[in-house]
Parts: structure tokens; sequence; C-alpha cells
């Protein structure tokens, strides 16, 4: 978690996408990228390289690369308390990956969780009951006892001690039978504070003290590193002695839950503001994205519509130039045709004025010989036919 690594990651991020086959190396660089900032409890930077590991996953055939994407954005909701979101990409990925049902125990039981969170009891039951099933069918010890548990403290929550008290002691019988050691781990001797709150809210006193004298004698060796479990067990201590009436053990347990509970309270408070905080960021990452795909839209859309007025200017010119020539072609064949034309009619023109020459000249001739023989046939007209004889 240090500058030097981020930029590490950056670096190798770059010669990823340069490299063959990029897509797949670089969908699981995103996701290793993601899972450090997680781990650093940065939820804005691991839901948005989670995101885009997402977006890359859907460009690659694998459906196993998509169901892995889901479930990992999943669970980066699911820690950034995006509960719904975190639901929406967990069923999805069970929708699409049916055939490990072992593994959708956990997915299943995180969901159940993020319907508890909410308070949306009803939901939360449904999926632990789902996850006991399941288990059972496989023979997970573990998960049936997990799932016991989280039913049984869904059941307290809605102060339904009836109820819940057989689920949480499954749950303690499970998670108890193989361990050797005499002393509880923290999320048991939390099991055993949960059920002697649900005997205290039946009044049952007898049971009640029996499970809390367990949780006392577990509860040092947690060393306080489970401040939850601590503000759990002063509550149940509170109200054990102001039912047996010694209210000054009580009110001693009662103030330090107080306290406990006011620095959790503040503690969580600063979460919320630091989930806000990141929501925002993430809303501030996810409208840049939108508007830098925007603007490269708006780019890709000039870059092609340069590149049509490009062609079409192309063809015009060559269009303009095609008819250009043709036009220079016609302009020289008409002329030369004319040129032709005007030969031939002065050709012509010649010939018309020879002939009308000879006309002329026919009749000059004729007007001459008709002339030079009236005389001498006018004689032999006029000879007797007595002179002729003689």
């Amino acid at each position: 978690n240090t500058p030097f690594g981020i930029k590490n990651l950056k670096n190798a991020e770059k010669y990823l996408v340069k490299s063959n086959n990029s897509h797949i190396a670089t969908f699981y660089f995103r996701m290793k990228k993601s899972a450090y900032f997680l781990q650093a409890n940065k939820y804005d930077s691991a839901l948005y390289f989670a995101t885009k590991a997402l977006e890359i996953s859907k460009s690659i055939p694998h459906d196993s690369i998509s169901n892995s994407a889901n479930y990992f954005i999943g669970g980066v909701y699911y820690r950034g308390r995006l509960y719904s979101k975190a639901r929406e990409s967990l069923l999805l990925a069970i929708k699409n990956d049916g055939k490990d049902q072992r593994k959708h125990l956990t997915t299943t039981n995180t969901i159940g969780v993020s319907y508890r969170n909410e308070e949306k009891y009803d939901s939360a039951r449904i999926y632990f009951k789902k996850v006991i099933e399941r288990a059972t069918f496989h023979k997970d010890t573990a998960w049936i006892s997990i799932a016991n548990g989280n039913l049984g403290s869904t059941y307290l929550f809605e102060n339904r001690y009836e109820q819940a008290i057989p689920y949480l002691l499954i749950n303690l019988s499970l998670a108890t039978r193989n361990k050797k050691k005499t002393q509880l781990d923290g999320n048991t001797i939390n099991v055993v504070v949960g059920i002697a709150k649900a005997y205290l809210g039946l009044n049952d006193l007898k049971n009640a003290k029996l499970y809390k004298d367990s949780a006392t004698h577990n509860i040092p060796y947690d060393k306080g590193r489970n401040k939850r479990l601590a503000r759990n067990y002063y509550e149940m201590c509170a109200l054990y002695y102001q039912k047996e009436g010694d209210y000054k053990q009580a009110f001693m347990y009662l103030e330090q839950f107080h306290n406990l509970k006011d620095s959790l309270e503040q503690a969580e408070e600063n979460q919320r503001a630091i989930e806000i905080q990141n929501q925002i960021e993430i809303d501030k990452h996810l409208e840049k994205e939108q508007t830098q795909a925007i603007e490269n839209q708006q780019k890709n859309k000039l870059i092609i519509s340069f590149i049509a007025i490009i062609i079409l200017s192309f063809f015009l010119i060559y269009f303009l130039w095609k008819s250009n020539k043709t036009r220079k072609l016609n302009n020289k064949r008409l002329a030369s045709q004319k040129e032709e034309i005007s030969a031939q009619a002065e050709e012509l023109r010649a010939i018309n004025h020879r002939l009308v020459e000879l006309d002329e000249f026919k009749q000059n001739m004729t007007s001459m010989i008709i002339h030079d023989l009236k005389n001498p046939l006018n004689a032999l007209l006029n000879i007797s036919p007595q002179k002729m004889v003689n």
C-alpha cells in the first residue's frame, strides 16, 4: 500500500495493454488492482477498477471470466455497504453459474447477511434457509453451523427468542464439537452471548446464567480485539443483572455498553461518511467516464464526417474533372465537325457556282446557235418548190 506499489501497477497495466491477447491479461490485472485497493479500504478505487474489469469481461468470450467479475464486484459492493447493488451482481453470477452449488453457499449467505443488515429479515431468513438446505445436501458442517447461527441471529434481532434458540444451539454445537481447546473464539463467544440474550428475553434466568458464565469465562481470551463482541457482552450482562435485581452491576455494565456503543456508532458514522464520499467519488468517476465516452463519440462522429466530406469532395472533384474533360472533347469534336461542314459548304458553293456558270454558258451557246441558224433556215424555208427542183 505504497505510492511505489501503485506506480508499479500502473506501469504493469501499460505493458499489458500493449501485449498480445491483452483483454484477458488486462481483466485479471484490473481485478488484482481492485483487490489491492479493497485491501487498503479504498472502496471507490476498488469499485472503479472492478467495474472496468467487468466491462472488459463482456468482450471476452468466456462465461467463467464474466462470472468471476460479477462475484468480485458483488463482494466490493458488499464491503462498501452498497447492498442492493451487491445482490444484483451476486444473483446474476449465481444465475449464470448454475453448476457449482458449493460455491453458491458463500454467495447465498452474503446475500442473506446483506438483507439482514438492511433489516429486511423475511428475505434474509429465506437465503439463510437456502444455505442450510444446500450445505446439508453437500454435508458441509461448517456452513450448516454458520447458516444456523445467522438464522438464529436474525430471529434474535426480531425478538423472536423461541425461534432463535434452536438455531443458535445448533450453531454452538457444530462450532465446538471438533475443538480440543477449552477456550472459545470470538465468533463462538458471540453465539453464546446471543443464546444468553434469547433466554433473558424469555425470562429464563437459569439457562441465561449458564451461558452468561460461559461467555464471562471465555471473553478474556478475545483480549478486546472484537469491540462488537464486547458491546454485545456488556449489553447482555446489564440485562441479566437488571433482571436479577443487582442494579449496581447492571449500571456498571450498562455504562460500559454505552461507552463502547457510542465509540462504535461514532466509528460507523465516520465509516458512513467515508462511504458517502466514496459514492461521490464513484459517481464522479462514472460521470467522467460518461463524459469521456460522449466526447469520444463526438470525436468519432467528427472524424467520420471529415472523412466522408473528404471522400465526397474527391468524388465531386473527379466528377467535375471528368465532366470538364468530356466537355472539352465534345467541343473539340464539334469544332472539327464544324470545320468539316464549313469545308463541305464551301465546296458546295464552288460546285453550285460552277453549275451556274455552265448553265449560263449553255444558254448563251444555245442563243448563239439559234441566232446563227435562224437566217439560213428562214432562207431555206422561203425557197419555192420549183426553185428547189431546179
